[in-house]
């Protein structure tokens, strides 16, 4: 056979072999690989974090980054499992949970910003070589023992929940020394900003919903989901539960009430869609006046998308009144967004 004719029989070969060997990845395999990239995104999120704090001090922004990094990871690693659990595979780390691999990297970038501070390793005051009883006693967490001093083992809440607390309900977890993360306890309502650009013909407020439902159930967040609309006859707060109002990351809150929501200014912007990404700048659909009452701009009452009607907007920048009702455009602009509120 012709040598070049060989080396080409080789190179087919080899593209037929890396395409098999490609299409036998398993769910599994993708479950775990995704789990390693967002591992690193949440690692160096946090040391993100840390590095704005030497540079700013802003305890308060150092606050809201950290909130984010966890928001993202923990929605993401859900994601995750999910796809995998819909392709009949489960992750090969089964049975640790999202709530090990945080805790571990938490304490890892805690201690990275400890060191650099001049402060010395979190848990070797001296040097590596002489601080195995201070690993010991870190190491505690997490050996499947209920040790003196913790509430849980990571991978297991020991059979507690945010209601045996008397917290409500929420979501409790194990947190960074085996003590309890009670951050997402309380009885509460969360809001995201959807993903997705629309023009102001939404199909009315039912479309409108229906687009808040398929956001929410696409992030597997669970619920049902309403979208804040007013129209001639129906104000956007008679369309949401009194509660207090969460972000989806279960913490930062909005509001502590309907009354809190529409007094003129929330305590947190809406600035997160349902996959826990933050946006700065994204006009929303309201049609609703920081009361709640409807504005005279509603887009034919959310049935049109011509350039002869406008529709009032809020923004996801503002904590004050703009955050419903801080601008008017065409109903024709098809990047605008929805708050979506769970019912």
């Amino acid at each position: 056979m012709h040598r070049a004719t060989v080396a080409m029989t080789m190179v087919a070969l080899s593209l037929l072999i890396a395409g098999a060997a490609q299409a036998a990845v398993t769910a599994a395999q993708k479950c775990q690989a995704g789990k390693n990239q967002q591992a690193g995104k949440y690692a160096f999120c946090r040391q993100q974090a840390h590095k704005k704090l030497v540079l700013t001090g802003n305890t308060e922004a150092y606050d809201a980054a950290i909130l984010k990094c966890e928001g993202t990871f923990e929605l993401v690693w859900q994601k995750l499992i999910d796809a995998a659990e819909r392709a009949g595979a489960i992750c090969p780390d089964d049975p640790l949970t999202k709530d090990d691999f945080k805790t571990v990297i938490d304490g890892h970038a805690g201690n990275v910003a400890t060191g650099l501070a001049g402060d010395g390793l979190q848990n070797c005051p001296a040097d590596l070589s002489t601080c195995e009883a201070d690993l010991v006693v870190a190491e505690a967490c997490g050996n499947v023992t209920l040790d003196v001093g913790e509430d849980c083992e990571l991978g297991t809440l020991e059979g507690a929940t945010c209601g045996s607390l008397g917290l409500g309900g929420g979501t409790l977890a194990c947190g960074a020394g085996c003590v309890f993360d009670t951050r997402r306890c309380g009885d509460y309502k969360r809001i995201f900003v959807s993903s997705a650009g629309l023009s102001g013909n939404l199909g009315e407020l039912a479309g409108a919903d229906a687009e808040c439902q398929a956001r929410a159930d696409a992030a597997f967040l669970g619920g049902t989901w309403t979208a804040w609309l007013s129209t001639g006859t129906v104000n956007a707060p008679d369309r949401v539960p009194d509660a207090e109002y969460r972000l989806v990351d279960q913490i930062a809150v909005i509001a502590n009430s309907r009354a809190d929501l529409i007094d003129q200014t929330i305590d947190h912007v809406i600035n997160i869609d349902e996959n826990g990404d933050a946006h700065s700048g994204w006009w929303v659909w309201t049609g609703t006046f920081g009361d709640g009452t409807p504005t005279l701009n509603r887009c034919s009452d959310w049935t049109s998308n011509s350039s002869g009607f406008e529709g009032a907007l809020g923004s996801t920048d503002f904590t004050t009144n703009s955050w419903t009702a801080g601008s008017q455009q065409d109903c024709d602009l098809a990047t605008a967004h929805l708050y979506c509120f769970e019912q």
